[in-house]
C-alpha cells in the first residue's frame, strides 16, 4: 500500500512502555541513558573522527549522556552532532548516529533496538538485535512523523511472539494517523501491513483498519483488512460517494506471503 506523504524529520523510538513517543535522534537529553547502535563503537577523546580513542563499547551497551556538541565541517559546512558520554571508567565522544534510545523488550525477553534515518524524503526505520555473537537488522520505509509505538502480544496469530504497531501523524494532515504493523517471531522482524487514516473536511475521507483474531470484530485464524472511503461529489447537495472494502486473509495461508495488501 502506497502513502502520499513525505517525512522531513529524523526520528528515533523512545522507551516502549505504554505510549512512549518518538523523539529526534539528535535530541537525547543530558543525564539520560542511551544504547550503542553499532557492533563496536569507539569512545573518542574529542568530537572528531580522527581523535584518539580511549576505548570501545559494544552493541547494546548503555551510555550515560553528559552533553552534546554540534561540529561544523570546515569544507562542506555540514553539522554533525556528537555526544559526550560516560560508561564505567570511560568518558569521551560518540556520533549521534551510533546511539539510540531504550529497546523494545518483547515477550520472549529479546531486546530490539530501533532508530530512524531519513533518505530521499522517506523515513527508514532500522531495527537491530543480537542473536548469538552477531547483530541482525531489519529496515522498513515509513512516511510521517511524531511516531508513537506500542507493543502487543500475538493477538491470536500462531507462531508469533509480538505485534509492534508504529502509529504516526502524516505530514499532509498533522491530525490523522497511519499505522505500520510489524511482527516479531523470536528470530526476525517482518512487515505485516500498513494502514492509513486521512480526512479533508468536505472533500475526502479514508479510514483503513486491520483486525486481528483476538479483536471483538475479528475472526478466528484470520486477519481482516477494511477500508472505508468517501468522496464529496456535489458541494451544493452535500452528496457523498462511499465505498467499502473488506478482505479476509487466512493466517495459515498468508503468514509466508506478507505483507497484506488490498
Amino acid at each position: 500500500m502506497k502513502f502520499p506523504y513525505f517525512l522531513i524529520l529524523v526520528l528515533t523510538i523512545g522507551v516502549l512502555k505504554g505510549n512512549a513517543q518518538y523523539h529526534t535522534s539528535d535530541n537525547h537529553i543530558p543525564t539520560s541513558t542511551v544504547y550503542v547502535f553499532t557492533e563496536k563503537l569507539p569512545i573518542r577523546y574529542e568530537p572528531k573522527l580522527n581523535a584518539p580513542i580511549g576505548g570501545f563499547v559494544n552493541f547494546g551497551d548503555p551510555l550515560f549522556i553528559v552533553t552534546h556538541e554540534d561540529i561544523e565541517d570546515t569544507i562542506t559546512k555540514a553539522v554533525t552532532r556528537w555526544y559526550k558520554v560516560t560508561t564505567g571508567p570511560l568518558t569521551g565522544y560518540v556520533l549521534a548516529s551510533n546511539i539510540t534510545a531504550k529497546p523494545i523488550i518483547t515477550s520472549d525477553n529479546s531486546k530490539l533496538f530501533l532508530q530512524g534515518t531519513t533518505q530521499e524524503n522517506n523515513e527508514i526505520l532500522i531495527i537491530k538485535w543480537m542473536k548469538g555473537d552477531s547483530v541482525h537488522q531489519y529496515h522498513t520505509s515509513l512516511t510521517g512523523y511524531k511516531f508513537t509505538p506500542s507493543l502487543l502480544d500475538n493477538q491470536g496469530l500462531a507462531e508469533i511472539k509480538n505485534i509492534i504497531i508504529l502509529s504516526y501523524t502524516p505530514i499532509a494532515t498533522l491530525t490523522e494517523e497511519g499505522k505500520t504493523y510489524l511482527i516479531w517471531n523470536g528470530e526476525t522482524v517482518s512487515l505485516l501491513a500498513n494502514t492509513s487514516k486521512l480526512s479533508d473536511v468536505q472533500l475526502y475521507y479514508l479510514d483503513e483498519k486491520l483486525l486481528f483474531p483476538s479483536d471483538p470484530e475479528g475472526s478466528s485464524g484470520k486477519l481482516i483488512l477494511t477500508k472505508e472511503e468517501c468522496i464529496l461529489k456535489d458541494e451544493q447537495t452535500n452528496h457523498w460517494i462511499q465505498t467499502t472494502e473488506h478482505i479476509e486473509f487466512d493466517w495459515n495461508e498468508w503468514k509466508d506471503k506478507l505483507p497484506l495488501t488490498y
